[in-house]
């Protein structure tokens, strides 16, 4: 899959996630090479994903490497949004999204920095969470006879 069919299936659960959470249907979303962001450096971010209405921003890094993404580029995204939020006198939520999963300390350097990160394969197999919802979808075709148990802790 290419960087911007990854963007492509992104995008859409992204945006279902906002309207949700923020129950605002007027929302702007774009993507892509053309999607910048100008920080208080002077410098425009390109970012992968975003979708805001007139009180948020939801930043996105979509990730569709063949190796695991390492805590520098969580790092570089967390530069990202303390240089756009200067400018964009909205609250900003910022979150990574892979296809691979991510090294040992990236998870502890995202909690920290408050970046959420995620591995989404595709719109069908996910994890997601944004301000007070975590969305889990997982379909999978069962037959009659199967059984599934689910035990939540």
């Amino acid at each position: 899959m290419k960087s911007d069919e990854y963007e492509q299936i992104v995008k859409p659960i992204i945006g279902s996630i906002f309207t949700a959470v923020e129950g605002d249907k007027s929302l702007q979303i774009k993507y892509g090479k053309k999607n910048l962001w100008l920080g208080c450096s002077g410098h425009p971010h390109q970012i992968d994903v975003s979708v805001c209405n007139s009180q948020s921003l939801f930043l996105v890094e979509c990730k569709c490497w063949k190796r695991p993404i390492p805590v520098g580029m969580v790092l570089v995204f967390f530069g990202r949004i303390c240089d756009i939020r200067p400018r964009c006198n909205r609250e900003i939520h910022g979150i990574i999204v892979t296809t691979v999963g991510f090294q040992k300390g990236a998870d502890l350097i995202a909690k920290h920095f408050k970046v959420d990160i995620a591995v989404v394969h595709s719109p069908s197999e996910l994890a997601l969470k944004y301000k007070d919802l975590f969305m889990i979808r997982r379909q999978d075709s069962l037959k009659v006879d199967d059984s599934v148990d689910v035990k939540l802790q």
